[in-house]
Order: C-alpha cells, then structure tokens, then sequence
C-alpha cells in the first residue's frame, strides 16, 4: 500500500510538474504579489488517532532568490502524549499569474514522541496560493512525510489569510490528518496571524 501511494504521490507531481510548465509558458510573467518573507504563530488543534491534541505552531519563511526561499517550522502538540514536530528546507514557487503562484518544499523532518521515540525522515510539499483580493488570500496544499520508522502519512490544508494591517494578515487553517492507517479520517484546525516583512 505504501508502495502504490508513493508512486501516486510521484505520478501526480510529475504530471502537476508538466502542466504547470505548459501553463506558466502560456502566462505572461508575474509581477511576484506574494511574499515569501514571514513569520507566523498559530495554536494548532487536532483529533488525531484518538487523541484531542492541542499547542502552539511557529513557522518562518525567508526568501533567498524571486523564486527560492527557505521554511521553517515547529509543532508541539499535547494530550496523553506530547507530540514534537520540527521542519526545515528549501521551496521553489512558480508565478503564473499576478494572482497565483504554485510552489514546492523539500523538508527534513524530526519528530518526537514524549521525549521516548523519537525519529527522522523527509518531507514534501506541493502547494498554491490564490489572492481573491488585495486583503484577502486562500491557500491550498498537500503534505507527505516518510520517516525512517514511522508510517509515512499524507495530509492535505486549505489556509485562509485576511490582511488587517499593512503587514499582519489573521490566519485560519483546515487540516485533513492521516493518522498512517486511515487516510484523511482525523481533522485539525489552526487559528493564528502572520507577520510580513
């Protein structure tokens, strides 16, 4: 079953990777309207495999190039068991429009569990961000993580971004989790802001 995701998970990029090309050839160059230079604080909630999970999320991004930027990111997540999630590596974003970019990060990922088990694995993303309006932006993006001992897992978000002040945007996000055995069966939500600079 792993096996067939990852080839799915392979096949579906290639074929994301092909229109996307095709389409940014037929676009006309974009004026780069996002910002890949943030900072970002949420509390994170989450039923995930039984468990009513909930901490705060940190998660920083810093803009090399136009199109190359660095990501950061940490979770800690507590119920019965204390969860600790840590993110680090490069994204690519490809304009396509003023209005729409796509983008993707290639992480290296360490989580623990209650300071007992604790592992290591890589990280993929593929992801879009939409401006509706000036002050206004969704994004969409889905998340696959192989550790070394863990089941891989896969899980999709769907963010929402409202700017209240020349460089803070409130921040909503809706999460479908896959706990390793049933795919998109547990469901997280964050609430939170983010700092453009």
């Amino acid at each position: 079953m792993r096996n067939k995701l990852t080839v799915a998970l392979a096949g579906g990029a290639l074929a994301t990777g092909a229109f996307v090309g095709q389409a940014s050839a037929q676009m006309p160059a974009d004026t780069g309207n996002f910002n890949y230079n943030y900072a970002e604080g949420a509390l994170v909630l989450q039923d995930r495999d039984s468990q009513d999970l909930v901490g705060p999320r940190a998660k920083g991004s810093v803009a090399f190039t136009r199109d190359i930027f660095g990501v950061a990111e940490l979770n800690y997540l507590t119920d019965d068991v204390d969860i600790t999630d840590l993110r680090a590596g490069a994204g690519y974003r490809l304009g396509v429009a003023p209005e729409l970019d796509f983008y993707g990060v290639a992480s290296l990922v360490y989580q623990d569990f209650d300071n007992d088990f604790d592992d290591t694995g890589l990280g993929i993303t593929l992801g879009t961000r939409y401006a509706v309006m000036a002050d206004f932006e969704i994004a969409g993006e889905i998340r696959h993580t192989n550790m070394d001992d863990f089941d891989s897992t896969t899980d999709l978000a769907a963010q929402f971004l409202y700017g209240v002040a020349p460089n803070v945007e409130l921040l909503g996000e809706l999460q479908l989790l896959d706990d390793g055995d049933d795919m998109f069966e547990d469901t997280g939500l964050a609430l939170g802001a983010r700092y453009n600079f």
